[in-house]
């Protein structure tokens, strides 16, 4: 059972409704309750992996920015890989065809490890290479792409950003207009319009840049 990644437990639920592993659900509640999307910004490991992909991109500089449709992306990942595929049965979709980080952190170092698993190599651990290669080519041109639209799990934690106990606070009266906090923000929004909204991961970048003093905390 996928006990390891949320999106991993809960495609498992749809496919095996009769098992329901309460625990995992769960935590994945009580995280997005408590910090809603900022796990993205201080836990999650592959947003930690972007941004280090990032910092050290020679591309880094070069204005890559994909239009705001893009985003939804996410949603498609949500509803079809995540919850469709699994409800009639059939692969754990979005962790099976779409998300690099099973195949980066265990997929790739497993196979090469054992020399005995090559031989069962397939057309779907191909597809998932060439794909995690495109990821990361991206990567180290746009800020957390995956991010801002592909990460359905990201997108889940979005939703208890209004309701989270961690929120950002902004004092509108004290803002400048310097814009400051969106030239800063790794997930491409205006903060003073989308602070806590669902794109925000809650980073605190916003509130480090901004020059006018606890007009954001």
């Amino acid at each position: 059972m996928a006990f390891g990644c949320p999106l991993g437990t809960l495609q498992y639920v749809i496919k095996y409704a009769s098992m329901i592993p309460f625990f995992a659900l769960g935590t994945l509640s009580a995280t997005g309750a408590i910090l809603g999307r900022a796990t993205c910004a201080y836990v999650c490991p592959f947003g930690f992996f972007q941004e280090i992909l990032y910092s050290i991109s020679p591309w880094k500089n070069i204005e890559a920015k994909l239009p705001q449709k893009f985003r939804y992306i996410k949603w498609f990942n949500l509803f079809f890989f995540v919850l469709l595929i699994p409800a009639f049965g059939l692969a754990q979709g979005f962790c099976a065809y779409v998300c690099p980080s099973g195949l980066i952190v265990a997929g790739i170092p497993i196979i090469a490890a054992n020399s005995g698993l090559r031989a069962t190599i397939g057309l779907t651990f191909w597809w998932k290479v060439a794909l995690t290669f495109f990821f990361v080519l991206y990567f180290m041109r746009e800020k957390r792409a995956f991010c801002r639209y592909i990460c359905p799990l990201g997108l889940i934690l979005g939703f208890f950003n209004r309701i989270s106990i961690l929120q950002i606070k902004l004092n509108q009266n004290k803002c400048v207009s310097c814009s400051a906090c969106k030239k800063h923000c790794p997930m491409g929004i205006d903060p003073i319009k989308e602070v806590n909204s669902i794109e925000c991961i809650k980073c605190g970048d916003c509130v480090r840049v901004c020059p006018v003093k606890k007009n954001l905390k």
